[in-house]
């Protein structure tokens, strides 16, 4: 795949960024990486806070080709699981103490600026990208753990250990009926957890409390645009939906799906080759719910109408 990529140590939001270059005729596979965040955004409204050079923060612009209902249902998918398998290769590859001496001695730590330069590179090395935009900085307006654990909660949060790492926000462009793109923001929480004082609705996490080591996010970015490349294709394809399943959080778990409308109790079977979640109710009926949020039935969660009034940390995009 081609790509363009463009850098921002500040920036308003990626997705916004994303939408300007559209307007601008930015090709598929362009990318938008920043280092901070000032006015992020999640899922329903929820604001999404991006701290300085800690996160990983990017979004892909894609032009499908293929009618809009085929890729529209399983975007959001194909993000949670791409970041998902980054997560798991980069974890992987900076695992022990030896990892961790090698990260400290690159100077990849909490408060650290992105260095392009890597990920110009390792994306060059994996044959992706043809050009590159530098831009200035502006704002338009514990012990170590492993990640066995990490799992995909639908439709487009990724946890470890039952709380939230990443999450995707998928948007769409549409010139009348034809669909002009698709925005992919992938955000993860790295080397920074949420303050303790912040209002969360759901636990949160981040890679280096789990692993016990600061992580590097040059190579997750590249591992997870990597993956994103090589999934690419599947959209569309029960191939996709079944390696999401693998890893769907709470399967077989008695849960409440939070709508705008209504609340759905039941068993979560799993997704349809669309992306829908399937529940089974307890009159035996298999219910499809397209939208709504996933909590497990015995706890104790805040109503769906006060989340738009919250502020998420950068898992919640």
């Amino acid at each position: 795949m081609n790509r363009q990529i463009y850098y921002h140590r500040v920036i308003d939001s990626t997705n916004d960024e994303a939408k300007r270059l559209i307007e601008k005729g930015e090709p598929h596979g362009t990318l938008i990486i920043a280092d901070e965040q000032t006015a992020g955004r999640g899922r329903s409204g929820r604001s999404w806070v991006t701290p300085p050079m800690s996160a990983v923060a990017m979004s892909l612009i894609l032009r499908p080709t293929a009618p809009a209902p085929l890729h529209l249902t399983q975007i959001s998918l194909l993000g949670g699981l791409v970041v998902l398998e980054g997560i798991r290769k980069v974890s992987s590859q900076q695992s022990g103490v030896g990892a961790s001496l090698a990260l400290a001695q690159r100077g990849d730590r909490k408060g650290a600026p992105l260095h392009f330069e890597k990920i110009l590179r390792k994306i060059m090395e994996s044959k992706s990208l043809t050009s590159v935009n530098v831009l200035p900085t502006r704002s338009a307006r514990g012990a170590s753990q492993d990640v066995d654990s990490v799992k995909l909660k639908w439709p487009n949060d990724v946890l470890i250990n039952g709380s939230k790492v990443a999450g995707v926000l998928a948007e769409s462009l549409f010139v009348g009926d034809r669909l002009e793109a698709v925005i992919v923001g992938m955000g993860v929480n790295v080397n920074a957890a949420p303050p303790p004082d912040l209002k969360l609705e759901y636990p949160a996490t981040c890679l280096a409390d789990v692993l016990g080591h600061q992580v590097n996010r040059e190579d997750l970015i590249t591992a997870i645009i990597e993956s994103f490349d090589a999934r690419y294709s599947q959209l569309g394809t029960k191939d996709l939906t079944e390696a999401w399943s693998a890893h769907l959080a709470m399967k077989g778990q008695g849960v409440q799906v939070l709508g705008i409308t209504e609340t759905t109790s039941g068993t979560l079977e799993g997704v349809t080759s669309e992306g829908a979640l399937l529940i089974r109710l307890a009159t035996g009926e298999l219910k499809t719910i397209l939208a709504g949020d996933v909590h497990l039935r015995d706890k104790d969660f805040r109503s769906a109408s006060h989340k738009t009034s919250e502020v998420w940390y950068a898992t919640c995009i």
